[in-house]
């Protein structure tokens, strides 16, 4: 149940942002190129790193959720 509420607070704060960036764009008088709103190449954000869900999935997995972690070559 925790998953599902935490699923539905992610979509309420993207939907939030959404609503938020649009009206900001609807009061913009003038607005840039599109270019100047996407990322430049390069630019993307960075991904997460394996040691960082492995320790998740650890802490979930010891708080009891039961879960089968094995690594993949």
């Amino acid at each position: 149940m925790k998953g599902c509420a935490n699923a539905a607070a992610r979509d309420y704060e993207k939907l939030i942002t959404v609503a938020w960036h649009t009206e900001n764009f609807a009061r913009t008088k003038k607005l840039k190129g599109l270019g100047e709103y996407l990322p430049r190449d390069g630019e993307t954000k960075s991904a997460v790193q394996p040691d960082v869900i492995l320790d998740a999935m650890l802490t979930m997995q010891a708080s009891g959720v039961p879960m089968q972690i094995r690594k993949l070559d």
